[in-house]
């Protein structure tokens, strides 16, 4: 028998809150520039009812409106802002605290316990790891009686690191060759960490650099110091395959059964 667990709570605000939301031209580079410039000082984000506006809400006291046209909302019946400011205030929280922010949307944590989820006593290194995640993300859900009501959602997940470059992994004795690579990119928002994007197949080496095939628009190589194995699940089992070939059987499938955590 399936159990079934809805982890999930209302986002509630008093009915006469208003918000001062300032409104400006929307370009993809202007909202882009915007939410660099001033990541966990302002919400930024595209809106207005032809979505060609950019919205902006100031997030501390002190901060100014980014422009003069400016609008007071009704939080309550705006469902998109008070999930946005609900999002914006969590990640505001988990910084301070110190947990590690993986992405913003949906906003995903590193969970702290259980830590990594392969044995400590099977001899692997620490960049390998397969961990769990929290996913927190908001929903508009329709009662009964017709009225929408915002909720906030917990998913748990487990998701792979290989947190080594492939100058390093290689060194180890684990090939790359036929394996897919990333490139290490900083977030625009300071507060999430930076992620790994695609950048092709390893068909060759030649030198200090990995030769690519379906690298996209991408170039066509990378150099072995600044490239990442992609962390698909394959490649972790691959790893402890090479690292651990006499034991790698019984350390995948203890991590496979491991029931999921809450």
């Amino acid at each position: 028998m399936v159990a079934l667990r809805l982890n999930g709570v209302p986002i509630l605000c008093a009915a006469d809150v208003t918000v001062a939301v300032a409104k400006l031209p929307y370009t993809k580079e202007s909202l882009d520039e915007l939410r660099k410039e001033h990541a966990g000082r302002y919400l930024i984000r595209r809106g207005g009812d032809d979505g060609q506006e950019i919205m902006s809400v100031p997030l501390l006291a002190d901060a100014p409106q980014l422009s003069d046209a400016v609008v007071e909302v009704k939080l309550s019946e705006a469902h998109w802002l008070l999930a946005s400011l609900a999002v914006e205030a969590l990640t505001r929280l988990f910084t301070e605290l110190g947990r590690p922010i993986l992405r913003s949307r949906p906003l995903r944590l590193l969970s702290q316990k259980p830590a990594n989820l392969f044995p400590e006593n099977v001899g692997l290194p620490d960049w390998l790891q397969r961990r769990v995640v929290l996913d927190l993300e908001t929903r508009k859900i329709w009662r009964q009686d017709g009225d929408p009501t915002l909720v906030l959602l917990c998913d748990v997940r487990t998701q792979n690191f290989i947190d080594v470059p492939t100058d390093k992994l290689m060194a180890t004795g684990v090939s790359v060759m036929g394996r897919y690579v990333s490139r290490m990119v900083s977030s625009d928002d300071p507060r999430i960490t930076s992620h790994l994007k695609l950048a092709g197949r390893v068909i060759s080496i030649e030198g200090d650099r990995l030769l690519l095939a379906d690298f996209g628009e991408g170039p066509d190589s990378i150099s072995i110091a600044h490239a990442y194995l992609e962390r698909r699940r394959e490649n972790v089992d691959w790893c402890v395959q090479q690292l651990n070939p006499a034991k790698a059987g019984q350390i995948l499938m203890s991590v496979r059964l491991k029931p999921r955590s809450s």
